[in-house]
């Protein structure tokens, strides 16, 4: 792994090639073969870095190639702002500069994130007269791929109201749910004129569970670390060989 390493981290490697005003950092390639080294001896590892390293890279880099190998790795971070660069900014990069070495990142959240079209249902349901703030979050319904909250882009306050919740869900008699099942090859059978929408967060679980790279927050982690204490089966995140923690000093 550590002559792919200089392959793409050297002064002649990728980057320096594809990347306009890229600056080969010696401490960036020796934190990418420490990071490497402790994925393939599967040992801990603690890195401590100044600003302009390039610590994002450094560890992406092995984390990438080691995934490649059938390996998934974890991503977890603190800050939204760092998830978010991570999912629109660095993978893309890194995908980009890494084409010999192709691999799919997804983003998981918690539930909490997620509109429940079953609790929007309800919700329609309670509904005693017409509410206009409704009405749009209802059509951005139609519109979304995600149904991340992320993704709005107006204000809706009930929002706890209509998200994905452990004490409501139904997991798989959830018919959202069964529909997502049955394009999945579950053995439901669903008409071909079915138009019924299918569950935003179990359809982001199992984009997850065939990705290379996932990343998370540390609560998320955390909180799947704990079901998975209680019933290995139980965790939200699908398995994965490895973990990075970005802004591991928030980690305690």
């Amino acid at each position: 792994m550590r002559e792919s390493i200089t392959k793409l981290l050297g002064p002649k490697g990728r980057f320096a090639k594809l990347c306009e005003g890229y600056e080969h950092r010696e401490e960036q390639v020796r934190m990418a073969e420490a990071v490497a080294d402790a994925l393939l001896h599967k040992e801990h590892l603690l890195v401590e870095a100044g600003t302009g390293v390039g610590k994002t890279v450094a560890y992406l880099t092995p984390a990438i190639l080691h995934a490649a190998g059938g390996r998934p790795v974890i991503v977890s971070t603190h800050t939204i702002n760092l998830q978010s660069q991570l999912v629109a900014k660095d993978i893309p990069l890194m995908q980009k500069v890494m084409d010999e070495y192709p691999f799919k990142a997804v983003l998981m959240k918690g539930r909490g994130n997620f509109i429940c079209l079953q609790e929007l249902d309800h919700a329609q349901a309670s509904l005693p007269f017409e509410d206009a703030a409704f009405e749009k979050l209802k059509k951005w319904v139609k519109e979304t791929q995600t149904g991340d909250v992320a993704e709005l882009d107006f204000s809706f306050p009930e929002w706890s109201e209509v998200c994905c919740n452990v004490h409501t869900c139904k997991g798989k008699e959830c018919p959202y749910n069964a529909v997502l099942d049955a394009s999945h090859g579950a053995g439901l059978q669903i008409p071909p004129q079915h138009n019924m929408p299918s569950c935003f967060y179990y359809k982001r679980r199992r984009e997850a569970s065939s990705a290379d790279i996932v990343v998370v927050n540390h609560a998320l982690f955390l909180a799947d670390l704990s079901l998975r204490m209680v019933n290995p089966r139980e965790g939200v995140l699908p398995d994965y060989g490895s973990v990075i923690f970005d802004e591991a000093h928030h980690l305690e």
